[in-house]
């Protein structure tokens, strides 16, 4: 059984995003990079990815259309390393694992 945004081969549609994939979707194509939070499906907050529970803020990359995932950067800020550094990290997911974003600033 396949959903509305499935073609008969389950791929995707890449005419057929909805929702918050159709949001960032417009982002990429309107070159525009917001600094951002993503909040999951099936959690409850922004996604923290050094393990201290801060939100992680991301910027949209850009999307592939093959893969149908979007690539966002972020700035790690290594706080164990003397001297302090800061390195970018980047992160891909697929678009349906994302229920929410909160635009920064």
């Amino acid at each position: 059984m396949s959903s509305e945004f499935e073609d008969s081969n389950n791929k995707k549609s890449s005419n057929a995003i909805a929702g918050v994939c159709q949001i960032l979707h417009q982002l990429v194509k309107q070159n525009r990079k917001p600094e951002l939070l993503i909040v999951n499906k099936n959690t409850l907050s922004p996604l923290s990815l050094d393990g201290t529970g801060n939100p992680t803020v991301f910027s949209l990359e850009k999307y592939d259309p093959e893969t149908f995932c979007f690539i966002f950067s972020y700035e790690d800020e290594m706080n164990g390393t003397t001297p302090f550094e800061s390195v970018t990290g980047t992160y891909i997911t697929d678009c349906d694992s994302i229920a929410g974003i909160i635009k920064v600033g």
